[in-house]
């Protein structure tokens, strides 16, 4: 049987908004659906019909019966009715489900059986991929220079490579830019998946794995290569031209040595490489993790919270995902890059001075070169008696270095932030001493609990969740209250509480709930330390 000729997703909306009957609307969005089932797999289909379905959520038809008004999370939407006929079916949509949950059993190093898969896989020089990818800046093919630089800053591939990007439903295009700030910080204008065009089109700084001013130079001759000015504004056009090629240059380029555990067979033998420019991306958040443990002592909580100012990600439930696609014991000899240990510089900027870094000869004296929000002043002497904001911060523990950054990056002045800074302090420490004689062990498992489904609250991703075990809950009190909490307590409680609780976690669409003894192990064997810490931190948040 020879394939049929399936209609591009530009074909079959001109196709479609053509009909005036809403039978022949039914029946066309059928024959789609047909011809993609006997040709693709469901994952696949799932894929393209988010571009089929894409123009019919704005488009509305003369004919009012072939439009639908619908809820969306912004309001009601009034749309053709083709853009809810293009949807897998129930069937197709369980082995969607089933399909996705052997991929991520897969990367969390479970065989099909559901086992634990004991494989020794090479470890990850951070070193070595750090000079490869600085190799790679010198290049004159602008996909290698790409991929390079995806490794040292942790930019999406769409963020590095579109010097140009159109959102419709903003109206909006935005030019990208990449600027230095401190010798191994950058500000980047352009940051994709933000909710509101002000995000997007305001700078984000962030850490780097090699001197900045050699990624923005090299940055520089990368969009200035005849390819990548033919680059389109269009996201679509993109990911079908410039995008596939690039994908194929990566893999060449660190395939293999960015490799995860699905790729290797039980004795430790690489089949396929399946290092992509995504892996480029977890690459550059576990190395950062390296340094900071290694070289600035920060811990877990501190490091995610770190990490996730430098990935421009809304919350740390999204950036642990990325620590999570590798063993943090597999990251071997990381590097000594001079990166800031103090936070307060670091997502979002309000007022950005760009200061060129110099060279060695000059390194004690930065010159502004660049306002990104206002103009430069001139300089003035600091008057006797000043606050001194630099020894301020630089006293304060990691975990307030973290609450102090949130409140700047929250847009507060700098004054109410110190302030606000203080009196969480001071509120925190009062509360301890009043509430220190009156605190009972149940009182305890009762925080820790409301601090785990708080976090699950935070998360936007199901996985991400926990479910809170004694495993779980005692291990958080040894961290936290440096105490060990009786099974028996523990079981207690959760007995009183366990028909709320059961519904709760249900509601954050766990299944089986308090009851699903497997879901923690399936989905934090490598991340539940950092979830640990993530919880820890909302405990201490009161």
């Amino acid at each position: 049987m020879s394939k049929p000729i399936i209609p591009t997703p530009t074909e079959f909306f001109n196709q479609v908004t053509a009909l005036d009957d809403k039978l022949a609307v039914h029946q066309a969005c059928n024959t789609l659906l047909d011809d993609l089932t006997k040709h693709y797999t469901v994952a696949t289909i799932s894929k393209k019909l988010t571009a089929y379905k894409k123009p019919f959520y704005t488009y509305q038809h003369a004919n009012a019966e072939i439009n639908e008004t619908i809820e969306t999370k912004n309001g009601t939407n009034t749309q053709h009715i083709a853009a809810r006929l293009l949807t897998l079916s129930d069937e197709q949509k369980q082995n969607l489900v089933i399909d996705r949950d052997q991929r991520d059993n897969a990367r969390a190093g479970f065989n099909e059986d559901g086992d634990i898969r004991e494989v020794e896989t090479p470890g990850i020089d951070i070193s070595a991929v750090v000079k490869k990818s600085l190799e790679c800046l010198g290049s004159i093919d602008p996909h290698t220079i790409g991929a390079g630089i995806i490794n040292l800053t942790g930019l999406r591939a769409n963020e590095q490579n579109m010097p140009v990007r159109e959102y419709s439903n903003w109206e909006l295009i935005i030019e990208r830019d990449m600027v230095v700030v401190d010798e191994f910080v950058i500000g980047f204008k352009g940051i994709s998946k933000k909710s509101n065009p002000d995000d997007a089109q305001a700078y984000h700084t962030r850490a780097t794995l090699a001197p900045a001013q050699m990624i923005v130079d090299a940055q520089k001759r990368f969009k200035s290569s005849k390819q990548v000015l033919a680059i389109p504004t269009s996201y679509d056009k993109y990911l079908k031209g410039f995008r596939e090629t690039f994908a194929k240059r990566y893999k060449e380029l660190f395939g293999d040595t960015l490799s995860t555990i699905e790729a290797y067979d039980d004795n430790g033998n690489l089949i396929e490489g399946n290092g992509t420019p995504h892996k480029g991306r977890a690459f550059y958040a576990c190395a950062l993790r390296a340094i900071l443990k290694a070289g600035k002592e920060f811990g877990d909580s501190a490091s995610s919270k770190y990490i996730q100012l430098c990935l421009a990600h809304e919350n740390t439930g999204i950036t642990i995902k990325y620590l999570g696609r590798y063993d943090e014991k597999d990251f071997i000899n990381p590097i000594d890059a001079d990166i800031p240990a103090n936070i307060k510089g670091l997502g979002k900027m309000t007022t950005a001075v760009i200061e060129e870094i110099k060279t060695p000869a000059h390194t004690a004296e930065k010159v502004p070169t660049k306002t990104t929000t206002e103009k430069t002043a001139k300089a003035k002497k600091a008057p006797k008696n000043t606050f001194d904001i630099d020894a301020f911060i630089s006293g304060l523990d990691a975990d307030l270095q973290v609450k102090f950054g949130e409140l700047m990056n929250n847009e507060s002045s700098l004054t109410n932030a110190v302030l606000a800074l203080i009196n969480a302090t001071k509120q925190k420490s009062s509360n301890g001493l009043i509430n220190a004689k009156k605190v009972t062990v149940s009182d305890e498992v009762a925080a820790i609990v409301k601090a785990i489904m708080v976090y699950n609250g935070e998360q936007t991703t199901v996985t991400n969740r926990v479910v809170p075990t004694y495993s779980l809950i005692n291990k958080i009190s040894e961290r936290c209250l440096n105490k060990t909490i009786a099974k028996v307590t523990v079981d207690n409680w959760i007995t009183a509480n366990g028909d709320t609780l059961h519904k709760d976690l249900e509601a954050f669409t766990i299944p089986g709930g308090l009851y699903n003894s497997m879901w923690n192990g399936k989905n934090h064997r490598k991340t539940m330390d950092i979830v640990i810490e993530s919880v820890i931190t909302v405990f201490n948040r009161g």
